[in-house]
This record gives C-alpha cells, sequence and structure tokens, in this order.
C-alpha cells in the first residue's frame, strides 16, 4: 500500500518511484492513495485523476497491482494492526529491499494503540534510547542528536558518538585484509576514547548556526503539565487556543504562510517591486514571519540575487520577450497552465499585448464544464498537465514539479518540442534590453544562440553515483527509459 504526498505532480512522480519499487522488491502494488491533507486540501481519488484500467493493464507485465486489498488484509487495515512507515528521501533499491521490519518487545496487542501513529511510534524508541545504559548512534539523525543531548543532561550517561568517516576506513582496510583485528580494535578504541558524552565545550560560530555543533529543537507523546509549569516562570504556555481564536482557525479566516511569500522572491516591475511576505502579514495585522520558524531560521534570502542566479520564476514581461526573441508567432494560442495568477489581469498585461490569443482553462472552458473540478487542486491541475503535455509547444517559466515531469512526459512522447529557459541568461539580457544597453535585433540573435539546445531534443543525463541530488532530475530526462528518435525520411 502507498500513500502519495504534495501535489500532483510531485505525487506523480512518486507513484512511478513506487512501481519500479514493487517491480523491484517483487510485491504486490495496491492503487495508490493520494495525498488529502497537505496544503493543497483535495480529497480527489486516484481514479479522479487517472485512468486505474490503463494504469494496472499497462503495466501487468512489471508488476502486480490490484485496485484494492482483499477482505481479509483490509479488515487488518480498518483495525490498524498493520505495520507502515515513511521511506528515507533519495534512497536507492538496496533501502527497500534491505528494509526489515522492526521487532518489537511488546506484544502486538500492547503495540496496537501506538500503531499507525508515527510520533507515538517513535516515542517510544525515544524512551528506550535515553533509559538505556548505552546509546550508540549509527546516523546523526535529528533523533540521535536530541536523545544524546537529553542524556548530557542527564548526568552525561555512557552516549558513542561514532565517528564514520573512521569506522568506514577502518572497515574497508579490515575486511581487505590489511588490519589484523587486534589492530583494527585498537585503532577503533583510540578513535572514540572521547566520544562517549562526556562533558565537552560546544563549538558555536556566531553568524553561522549551520556550521556550529547542534543544539536542539504534544498529550500522547510528552507530560503536558509537567511541559507548562517547569516553564511557567520562563514563557507562558496554554492548553489550547481561546475560543474565540479557535472558531477563526475553524473557519479557515486565519494567516497561513502561502508558499510563495516563503521563496521570498520580490522582483517585479519597477511599480510593482514589493514584498510578498510583507504584504501577507500587514494585511493581517500579525507579527509573524518566516524567521519564527526554526527550520527558515538561517535562510536570509536575497531575491535580487537569487533572480540574477535565474532561480526565480520568469515574469510575464521575461516571458514575453524571450517568446518574441524566438521568433514564436504572436497569433498562437498560449495557454496559462497555472492557478490564480498574483496581481491577475494586470500582471499578465504584457504578455497579453505581446500574445493577444492568451486563454487558461477558465476561459476555454464553461463555467458548468469546469464545476465538476474546481475545489480539486489536483484535478485542476491535471487539466494544466494534458494541455501541457499535449501542446505544440511547452515552455517552462520555473522548474518546478510540473515543468520537470512535464518535459519528460514529452521526450518520451517522441522529445516533442519542450523549451527549458535559461533564466540566468533570460534576466540578463532582459535588463540591458530594458536598460537601452541591447538592441532587439542582437537581443534576439543571442537569445536563439543561448537556447539553441534547449528544444527538449535526446541529450545525456548527468548521473552522480551516490550523489543523487547533484545529478540531472531524473523526471524531466528518464533517458533510461527513452527509445532514440525515430530517424526523418531523410535521413
Amino acid at each position: 500500500m502507498v500513500s502519495s504526498n504534495g501535489g500532483l505532480n510531485q505525487m506523480r512522480a512518486g507513484i512511478c518511484d513506487m512501481v519500479a519499487i514493487a517491480s523491484y522488491i517483487n510485491v504486490t502494488l495496491i492503487v495508490p492513495e493520494l495525498d488529502k491533507t497537505s496544503f493543497w486540501n483535495d480529497y480527489s481519488e486516484f481514479k479522479d485523476i487517472f485512468d486505474v484500467d490503463y494504469f494496472i493493464t499497462s503495466l501487468r507485465d512489471k508488476v502486480k497491482i490490484q485496485r484494492e486489498l482483499p477482505p481479509n488484509l483490509k479488515k487488518i487495515v480498518e483495525m490498524g494492526t498493520f505495520y507502515s512507515y515513511y521511506s528515507v528521501s533519495w534512497s536507492n533499491m538496496s533501502y527497500y529491499s534491505n528494509t526489515v521490519k522492526k521487532e518489537t518487545l511488546l506484544k502486538p496487542s500492547e503495540l496496537l494503540p501506538f500503531q499507525n501513529h508515527s510520533s507515538q511510534m517513535a516515542a517510544l524508541d525515544y524512551i528506550v534510547s535515553v533509559e538505556s545504559d548505552i546509546f550508540v548512534a549509527t546516523y546523526g539523525g535529528n533523533m540521535a542528536k536530541v536523545v544524546e543531548g537529553h542524556r548530557r543532561f542527564l548526568g552525561f550517561k555512557k552516549t558513542l558518538d561514532p565517528n564514520r568517516k573512521i569506522v568506514v576506513n577502518l572497515t574497508d582496510k579490515y575486511n581487505k585484509g590489511k588490519l589484523k583485528w587486534e589492530k583494527f580494535s585498537a585503532v577503533m578504541k583510540e578513535a572514540h576514547a572521547n566520544r562517549w558524552g562526556k562533558p565537552a565545550d560546544r563549538v558555536v560560530i556566531p553568524g553561522k548556526p549551520k556550521d556550529e555543533d547542534y543544539f536542539c529543537e504534544f498529550k500522547d507523546i510528552f507530560d503536558v503539565d509537567y511541559f507548562i509549569t517547569s516553564l511557567r516562570d520562563k514563557v507562558k504556555i496554554q492548553r489550547e487556543l481561546p475560543p474565540n481564536l479557535k472558531k477563526i482557525v475553524e473557519m479557515g479566516t486565519f494567516y497561513s504562510m502561502p508558499p510563495i511569500s516563503w521563496s521570498n522572491m520580490s522582483y517585479y516591475s519597477n511599480t510593482e517591486l514589493v514584498d510578498l511576505q510583507q504584504i501577507c502579514i500587514h494585511l493581517f495585522n500579525i507579527n509573524i514571519n518566516r524567521y519564527a520558524y526554526p527550520w527558515w531560521k538561517d535562510k536570509v534570502i536575497n531575491s535580487t540575487k537569487k533572480r540574477k542566479a535565474g532561480l526565480c520564476p520568469m515574469t510575464p514581461e521575461e516571458a514575453a520577450l524571450t517568446l518574441r526573441a524566438l521568433d514564436i508567432d504572436r497569433n498562437i494560442q498560449i495557454y496559462i497552465a497555472a492557478g490564480d495568477i498574483y496581481g491577475g489581469k494586470t500582471r499578465l498585461a504584457s504578455l497579453a499585448a505581446a500574445f493577444p490569443n492568451l486563454v487558461k482553462k477558465e476561459t476555454l472552458l464553461k463555467p458548468s464544464e469546469l464545476f465538476p473540478f474546481q475545489n480539486h487542486s489536483s484535478q485542476m491541475a491535471a487539466l494544466d498537465y494534458i494541455v501541457s503535455v499535449e501542446s505544440d509547444i511547452f515552455v517552462a517559466t520555473y522548474g518546478g514539479n510540473m515543468a520537470k515531469v512535464v518535459e519528460g512526459h514529452r521526450r518520451f512522447l517522441g522529445f516533442k518540442k519542450t523549451l527549458d529557459p535559461n533564466r540566468k541568461i533570460v534576466v540578463n539580457l532582459t535588463d540591458k534590453y530594458n536598460k537601452g544597453k541591447l538592441k532587439w535585433e542582437k537581443f534576439s540573435a543571442v537569445m536563439k544562440e543561448a537556447h539553441a539546445n534547449r528544444w527538449g531534443k535526446p541529450a545525456d543525463r548527468v548521473v552522480i553515483p551516490g550523489k543523487p541530488k547533484d545529478e540531472d532530475y531524473f523526471w524531466s530526462n528518464p533517458q533510461e527509459c527513452l527509445a532514440p528518435p525515430s530517424p526523418s525520411p531523410s535521413t
């Protein structure tokens, strides 16, 4: 059973991953469940977006897929007595093939109240880890760091923090016969003599919290009474929101950080140079910003630098100039594959002036035709996806999940014309042109030269074994899965 999370295209990529994994480890896959609880708040089922029959039959030679669990297993799921876990990001196939279910000291009846509650399951591990005679961290994740700190707080309990670099080096030498056991053991002991959780100064680097030693970041897991009373002289803590604020939250009229404000991309035309984050704060009169979130404290984002580096979405002005420079017919129909555009028609005015035949799903479909899809963000995104895949030309103004998956799909369908703009070059040329430093002829010529090889043609994908984050994104160019393009009649 697979539960996908994220937006439509993130879920789509995840489902494709799980199909490959199910085939590799030879297990039956149940038609995946889509995300219904995250930011998108969409209750669409798999069958509302994808063709279930085609999904099953097209993959029948690769993996066995069932529409739903058989009755006996469905009952187990309904009772909550099944094993579930979150997969680790960027894992290779060996992770899935070697993942073994956790053996438990508790009887099934004792473990039942905690199952399907990942935080409570983690709390059981945490309690044992803190109370054990010796704790050994095989990896320096959040739990290991927090447990280490807790055990120091409890009196510097014996806690080994292995030097994994030395462990790997010594293990390799021992396995290859380059070290005898006596020498291996002696060097290992020497390397870890001072890594048992004894008192030690914490390295603090002002202004560089990421580089300093890690310090540290509720009724079913923690003792709420103790949490409140132990901190009462330091901070006021309430168990829940007062009724008036609770009602606001229940109505959904409270301030929630929109994704666009987290990016802090604030480049618009000179008259619209605004910081969306600050607009949201002032509109709702709430003293909150992204620096209130622990995982954002290190991120000081300079939107001007981000834009010049090509890391911001293209503006409508930049898109219009780019398409004109590449000699795209101004009478071509341009479909905006997106939700509501920030600024609406006013923001799109420059693009509409250059390409008057500008449409989107809301203008192509009658209200009665669009009605069944509204209030279903994944289904609305699916409409955009279908048009994007089937269009004569696809241009990605930003390299998000949808753009990447659409690009890969169009390659799979025969390397359909797909422009992946070099946003760094686009920004540089656009700024020079707007300042009068480039004439139109030169601007167009340089733009064409810069994008001559960025139209979705066959290309080798950069693969870096062991470093999946640094290699080319698989779903935008699944080279290993693509047939070479058919030769043209002239060749």
